[in-house]
C-alpha cells in the first residue's frame, strides 16, 4: 500500500485550539539511572559496640548494611524531558521494556526496547556520524551533530525465516565514520546478542554528550514519524519520490513486494545486508517493478564479494529494445558509443557482464547466464531488455546459491 506525498492539513478559518497547560511547563532535566537508583549511603555514626559470647571476646561494632537513601528533591512541576528526534522505526514506537528495568546480574536497563518484527527497518533519529560499528553485524551508534549519541542494538543476524546467526543486520555501505542523515536506513530489527531468547526488538539508547544514558521513553513517544518527507532532515523534498504508508499490515522487510514471486529472493538478500529499498521512509519499500541501475549492481557486488567494480568501465551494449525496454540515454561525449552511462537502466546483458567480471569470486555452480535462468519473465532470447529490481534480486540470489521460492506464473 502506498500513498502520495503527504500534505499538511489546512487550518479552518476561525478555529481555535485549546492550549494544553502542560505545554507551558518548563522541561525537566533528563532522567538518568543515578536519579532512579541513587548510590547507597552509610548510616549515621554513633552505634554502641557490643560484645559477643563471654569473657575474652573483643567488643565489635554491629554490622549494619548500607541503605539506599534517596536524596530529598524539591517537587518540581515540569514536563518530561524530550529530545527532539525522528522515530527509529518510522512510526509510533511501541516500547516493551523501559529505562531502568531489571536485567540479569543486577544490571539496570540503560535503554528502551522497541518491539517489532524481524527485518523491520531501523532509521537514524538525527544527523550525525556512525561512531560505533558492531563488527559482528548487529549494533551501531550514531554521534549526533549536537554531541548526543543514539545506540541501535539487537539488529538482525539471521537469514530469512531462520534463527541461524547467518544474517547481517546493518545496512550496506555503513561503517565507522560514515555520515548519516536523520531518517536514513541503518539496518533491521532482529534478536541478536543477549536477545536470542526474547522476542525481536530494537534496544534504543540516548546518551548525553558526556556519555550518560538517559530515559529515552518520553522522546520515543514524542518522536516524529519518519514516514513523511518533511522528517527527512537534509534530504531534498523531491515530488518524484514516493512516500509509502508503513502503518498498515505487511510482511517485513518491504511494504510493496507481498505476493510477488520474487519476494523470497528479495527478503533473503535483505537479511544478508546485501540490498536496500527505495522511496520514503528509506528502505521501507523495494520498488520491484522499477529498473535496476549500475550503482545497484556495484553495491551488491561490493557487499557480497568485497570487490569494487565500475559498471561504466565494464558494460558494453547497444541501447535496449523490445516491448519491456526503457529508452537508454547514451551520451557519445560522456561515455562513448555503446558504453554504459551513469544513470542508465541496466539490461540483462549488462548485468551478466558485471557478474562475469567478478572473476574467481564467482561461485562455481553458476555462470554469467544465470540472470536469464532466474528471472521468470526474462527469456534468454531478450538479453537487451531492461530488467527490474525484482528480476535482479532473483538473479543475485541464484548467483549466491540461496534457496528461494520463485514460482513463475504467480503474482508479480
Amino acid at each position: 500500500m502506498l500513498t502520495g506525498l503527504l500534505m499538511a492539513t489546512p487550518m479552518v478559518a476561525g478555529a481555535q485550539t485549546t492550549p494544553n497547560p502542560a505545554d507551558r511547563l518548563a522541561m525537566c532535566d533528563p532522567v538518568t539511572l543515578s536519579d532512579l537508583f541513587p548510590e547507597p549511603v552509610e548510616p549515621p555514626p554513633g552505634d554502641t559496640p557490643i560484645s559477643i559470647g563471654g569473657r575474652g571476646r573483643t567488643p565489635i561494632a554491629p554490622v549494619t548494611p548500607a541503605v539506599t537513601v534517596p536524596p530529598e528533591k524539591p517537587v518540581v512541576n515540569c514536563r518530561p524531558f524530550v529530545y527532539e528526534m525522528g522515530s527509529p522505526v518510522g512510526h509510533a514506537p511501541g516500547v516493551i521494556s523501559g529505562f531502568g528495568a531489571d536485567r540479569p546480574g543486577g544490571r539496570k536497563h540503560k535503554g528502551a526496547d522497541v518491539g517489532g518484527s524481524k527485518l523491520t527497518p531501523v532509521y537514524a533519529v538525527s544527523d550525525g556520524v556512525v561512531s560505533y560499528f558492531g563488527g559482528e553485524c548487529c549494533s551501531l551508534a550514531v554521534r549526533h551533530t549536537d554531541g548526543w549519541t543514539s545506540y541501535y542494538i539487537h539488529l538482525n543476524n539471521d537469514s530469512l525465516g531462520a534463527d541461524d546467526g547467518a544474517g547481517w543486520g546493518i545496512a550496506p555501505d555503513l561503517t565507522s565514520g560514515t555520515p548519516v542523515k536523520r531518517g536514513q536506513l541503518l539496518g533491521w530489527i532482529g534478536d541478536s546478542g543477549n536477545a536470542e531468547t526474547t522476542v525481536p526488538h530494537l534496544h534504543f539508547e540516548l546518551r548525553m554528550p558526556d556519555g550518560t544514558a538517559v530515559d529515552a521513553v518520553p522522546s520515543l513517544q514524542a518522536s516524529e514519524s519518519t514516514s513523511t518527507a518533511e522528517a527527512m532532515a537534509g534530504l531534498a523534498v523531491n515530488p518524484e519520490i514516493v512516500v509509502f504508508d508503513i502503518t498498515g499490515p505487511f510482511r517485513y522487510p518491504y511494504v510493496d513486494d507481498d505476493g510477488s514471486h520474487y519476494e523470497s529472493a528479495i527478503g533473503q538478500l535483505t537479511a544478508l545486508g546485501l540490498v536496500t529499498g527505495c522511496g520514503l521512509p528509506l528502505g521501507s519499500a523495494f520498488c520491484p517493478a522499477a529498473p535496476v541501475y549500475g550503482a545497484d549492481v556495484e553495491s551488491f557486488i561490493h557487499n557480497a564479494f568485497g570487490i569494487d567494480l565500475s559498471a561504466k568501465d565494464i558494460i558494453q551494449y547497444e541501447p535496449p529494445t523490445g516491448t519491456r525496454a526503457l529508452t537508454a540515454i547514451v551520451s557519445v561525449f560522456d561515455c562513448g558509443v555503446g558504453r554504459y552511462c551513469d544513470g542508465d537502466p541496466l539490461t540483462a546483458r549488462g548485468v551478466a557482464q558485471m557478474f562475469a567480471a567478478i572473476g574467481d569470486a564467482l561461485p562455481v555452480r553458476t555462470g554469467p547466464t544465470v540472470l536469464g535462468l532466474a528471472a521468470c519473465d526474462l527469456p534468454l532470447s531478450e538479453p537487451d531488455v531492461v530488467i527490474t529490481r525484482a528480476e535482479f534480486a532473483a538473479a543475485a540470489a541464484d548467483l549466491l546459491g540461496l534457496a528461494t521460492e520463485v514460482e513463475c506464473g504467480a503474482a508479480d
